[in-house]
């Protein structure tokens, strides 16, 4: 904790937390606690897709067209990541703490190459951080925020097979939910909070947190009748993240203001050039995903009826609390992005489609159908 205080404020962190969903800092008191004295909040932040590859490589890349099928990739070049080129022309020296994955490709990048619990990940960065006054680091904690990775905290019945929690429904896992997941993810929290904590309380570093994504988190009781269509898509625990930015120019304080991970280039540059970052009014943000082929997915989806839910779609999300999903056949789905509720209105489709239509590539605008 000594020589997390030490690290010198001109040194730039990139901390994601994987899948954690906004509503989780309310079960992550102290970190929440740190965030709120000295970080910069954004209440109304969004991931731009459901997984970490099609969420993170079109926010590095700032690529969101689904045409050029960046949804392949499993790193962005380093001359396609603004920050990454501002970081190498600053001279930084650059460490990445991301498992056996890159994420951004880049020469001269310290890549960690191993897997790593997320406080190993923390002792490396300290141990680097203290030793460089001009860095940029990127830490990627991975397992330690998901239910279905094995934790400490967790006394009862353990299920860790690191796999989507929807897969406990096929029938060669019984049908149904096979433990009490909400409670396996608390504690998941609670141990994430716990240990991540004491070094966030010393940093004076620049800092942006931030998650990939959401997550999907069931009531023990829930059955397959009664999972909600967005769940099989874009609902809001899937797309809804903590983001925060903690740096002496932003100082301590919060936005309501939509805003979406796609802006990540710009906020790390900002710190990265020790300037604040302009808070701006987007009227919408975008978000997408690929079509899904894991065949577990496919058969549960078909069992359900639900094979349109497979196909690519796009997503806008509206600061007057619209959500429009445009699936790849053309088919439009208007909902209440708060509580996810499917509604039917013709007219505010048409305008919302009219809002958007240049950032639509999921399909030709002729073939749209609502």
């Amino acid at each position: 904790k000594k020589a997390a205080a030490q690290i010198g404020e001109t040194n730039v962190l990139l901390f994601c937390m994987d899948g954690l969903r906004r509503q989780d800092l309310n079960e992550m008191p102290k970190l929440t606690k740190i965030f709120e004295e000295k970080g910069y909040l954004f209440d109304n932040a969004y991931s731009f897709s459901t997984s970490t590859y099609e969420s993170l490589i079109p926010a590095y890349s700032e690529d969101t067209d689904l045409r050029t099928e960046y949804y392949k990739k499993e790193f962005v070049a380093e001359k396609d990541c603004r920050f990454l080129t501002e970081a190498k022309r600053q001279g930084r020296s650059i460490y990445f703490y991301t498992d056996g994955f890159h994420l951004i490709e880049g020469e001269g990048v310290h890549y960690s190459g191993t897997f790593q619990s997320v406080t190993e990940k923390w002792w490396d960065f300290i141990l680097d951080a203290t030793e460089h006054e001009h860095g940029l680091y990127y830490l990627h904690e991975t397992y330690e925020s998901h239910f279905t990775f094995s934790n400490p905290y967790t006394k009862e019945k353990l299920i860790s097979e690191g796999t989507a929690m929807l897969f406990d429904y096929l029938p060669q896992k019984g049908g149904k939910l096979r433990t009490n997941y909400e409670q396996q993810h608390l504690d998941a929290l609670n141990y994430l909070d716990d240990v991540v904590s004491p070094f966030m309380d010393q940093l004076k570093c620049r800092t942006l947190i931030y998650a990939d994504h959401g997550n999907l988190v069931l009531k023990e009781d829930c059955t397959l009748k009664e999972v909600k269509d967005t769940n099989l898509t874009c609902a809001e625990e899937w797309i809804r993240i903590p983001y925060i930015i903690c740096s002496p120019e932003m100082k301590a304080g919060r936005s309501d203001r939509l805003i979406s991970i796609m802006t990540l280039n710009e906020i790390v540059i900002s710190m990265l050039n020790k300037k604040a970052y302009e808070v701006l009014e987007h009227n919408f943000i975008k978000l997408a995903r690929s079509e899904l082929y894991n065949p577990d997915f496919r058969y549960l989806y078909k069992m359900m009826g639900k094979e349109k839910y497979l196909l690519p779609f796009e997503a806008f999300i509206f600061a007057n609390g619209y959500k429009i999903v445009i699936y790849s056949d053309g088919v439009a789905e208007l909902y209440l992005s708060a509580t996810d509720e499917r509604i039917t209105d013709q007219e505010q489709t048409e305008k919302l489609i009219e809002a958007v239509h240049e950032y639509i590539t999921v399909c030709p605008l002729e073939k749209l159908v609502h």
